[in-house]
């Protein structure tokens, strides 16, 4: 099982209630762009995306920069509490008395810390192709989630899963291996009728030819076409004829 996390716009502030202090803002938003990823795609969260792991009561922590030993809030103990909205994935966190915890508290109070970040696995996404030189599209449709985290340095570290998942979608896009070989096939025949015809010029060289032909057929994983070789063989041969026959003259 591999973990993912991203930071899609999350927010993070802090709110005093009484002598109970939290944590309180988003740890995703919906259907807002993230940053291009891995140089190839951005992100899009769909509405109703964390909705069966919350309904599902998943385990869910709260960590410092995803840092496990940091650990602030959890939901199975009521200090984590997730809600779907209108606007994205809604947090509250109820810290507690530890040293770590009360600094993360003054740095958000401050402002030094103001961002989400989130890790969970895709259980559903769509991928749409990107056009006119924007990029690909992967929106997350269902995920299930294991942390919220404040983040010092939004970032994008675990990308690996979302780079194979894009590799796979744009492959449908990409000519098949089988296309190549008939694309070579035909420019293969195309090269018999030109024989034929003698279009090519007298003076070439048909040993190179036919070695050019060879190593075309190799990179597709075929053979030269038996009718261009017998061809090339007859050429060849009347070539050397001619040069037998221009050596002879060469010497009268």
């Amino acid at each position: 099982m591999t973990i993912e996390r991203r930071v899609h716009s999350g927010t993070l502030t802090f709110r005093g209630v009484g002598n109970q202090q939290k944590l309180v803002g988003h740890a995703a938003v919906f259907n807002r762009d993230s940053d291009l990823i891995a140089g190839q795609f951005i992100e899009r969260i769909a509405p109703g995306a964390f909705r069966e792991s919350i309904a599902n009561g998943d385990d869910v922590r709260a960590l410092i920069n995803h840092e496990p030993t940091l650990i602030l809030g959890r939901t199975v103990s009521g200090t984590l509490t997730l809600r779907e909205d209108e606007h994205g994935l809604y947090v509250e966190i109820t810290p507690p008395q530890t040293s770590y915890a009360q600094d993360l508290l003054e740095s958000t109070r401050r402002g030094d810390i103001s961002q989400m970040s989130f890790g969970f696995q895709t259980i559903d996404d769509q991928w749409l192709r990107g056009n006119g030189g924007t990029p690909d599209v992967r929106i997350l449709l269902k995920v299930k989630l294991f942390d919220v985290s404040p983040t010092t340095y939004p970032a994008y570290p675990d990308t690996d899963v979302a780079v194979r998942s894009h590799s796979q979608f744009i492959s449908q896009y990409s000519p098949s291996p089988s296309a190549s070989s008939d694309v070579q096939l035909r420019r293969r025949r195309m090269k018999l009728e030109m024989l034929t015809q003698d279009i090519p010029e007298p003076s070439e060289d048909i040993t190179l030819r036919r070695h050019r032909l060879r190593l075309e057929a190799l990179s597709v994983g075929s053979t030269v076409d038996p009718n261009l070789e017998g061809y090339l063989d007859h050429r060849e041969r009347a070539r050397r004829v001619q040069l037998n026959r221009d050596a002879a003259w060469d010497q009268l």
